[in-house]
């Protein structure tokens, strides 16, 4: 029994992550419409209102990632319509390092019960007691955990650097090459291999996580997996990406008339690669992202071009 209900988390598993971008796209529709007619004040009203609901979803789960997606999604779509917001994105960045990071940092330090409520009330406490000792010596604590610990990249590149093919031996494209197979569903390859096996493995063999850890995975950087394939060759690859994004950027938003289909196609492109993780995993869920995309927006595509 207990293996059936793995088999079907693993074969439909995807597409629950795919549906639950929905709401997100709803979002970006309807902050899209507000932007191009600012004095319909109702559109910014759900805008707020889809955005709470966004982050409301995301604190049980304590993903930081899901909270922040929807957030930088608006901000990149509010700057294709106007300046970008500098004043705006420092509040919100400053917001997020000292307050939103150490609370699902605590949240996710802590046993779960299983109760969302008990789990996120004693958070809630344990976090309350961290302010009410802030001073310097705190504040240098959650900047070391944010940008040491958690958004430093380079600690991942250096270690692939130095103790590649002493551990892994090069891997010549395989990581690339599994793009490839991520592209054809469970449902029609039953036992096609778990993609995000192998950044857990990557992460047990070079000492980020526990070699007794068979669930975390550990982005290798978009840097790491290119030295990870081919040496210092893999700088190659690199410009291959950057090719891409002008690709997207041209493609999307050269002619200046920006539809919902090409804004939504670019800030999820844009997303994706600022997030940089493993290529396979990222860019095969891009892709079928963009594939329902335009199932969904089918419709109304030739009102959409005649606009």
């Amino acid at each position: 029994m207990n293996i059936k209900i793995v088999s079907g988390l693993e074969m439909y598993g995807q597409y629950f992550s795919l549906a639950a971008n929905f709401p997100i796209i709803c979002l970006l529709l309807v902050f899209f419409e507000w932007l191009k007619n600012e004095k319909k004040i109702f559109y910014l009203a759900i805008t707020w209102l889809l955005l709470l609901f966004e982050i409301i979803y995301s604190v049980p789960a304590g993903s930081k990632e899901r909270f922040l997606l929807p957030i930088v999604l608006l901000l990149f779509v509010y700057s294709l319509k106007k300046k970008f917001p500098v004043v705006i994105t420092l509040l919100v960045t400053t917001f997020i390092i000292l307050f939103i990071f150490p609370f699902f940092n605590t949240y996710r330090s802590i046993v779960l019960s299983g109760d969302p409520i008990s789990d996120l009330k004693l958070t809630f406490d344990l976090y309350l007691r961290l302010l009410s000792h802030f001073d310097l010596r705190t504040l240098g604590l959650i900047l070391q955990s944010v940008f040491s610990d958690r958004l430093n990249y380079s600690l991942i590149v250096t270690n692939v650097v130095a103790n590649t093919p002493n551990i892994w031996d090069f891997k010549l494209g395989y990581s690339y090459f599994l793009f490839v197979i991520s592209l054809v569903p469970r449902i029609i390859w039953h036992n096609k291999p778990p993609i995000s096996s192998f950044s857990n493995d990557f992460g047990r063999d070079y000492g980020f996580i526990s070699p007794v850890d068979y669930t975390t995975s550990v982005d290798m950087t978009w840097v790491g997996e290119m030295f990870m394939n081919f040496g210092w060759y893999g700088v190659i690859c690199g410009f291959i990406y950057g090719l891409f994004y002008q690709f997207l950027y041209s493609y999307f938003l050269r002619s200046k008339k920006l539809t919902v289909v090409s804004v939504i196609f670019y800030v999820f492109g844009l997303y994706y690669m600022l997030r940089a993780g493993m290529f396979a995993i990222q860019f095969s869920g891009l892709l079928k992202l963009y594939f329902i995309t335009l199932v969904l927006f089918s419709p109304f595509i030739k009102k959409l071009k005649k606009a």
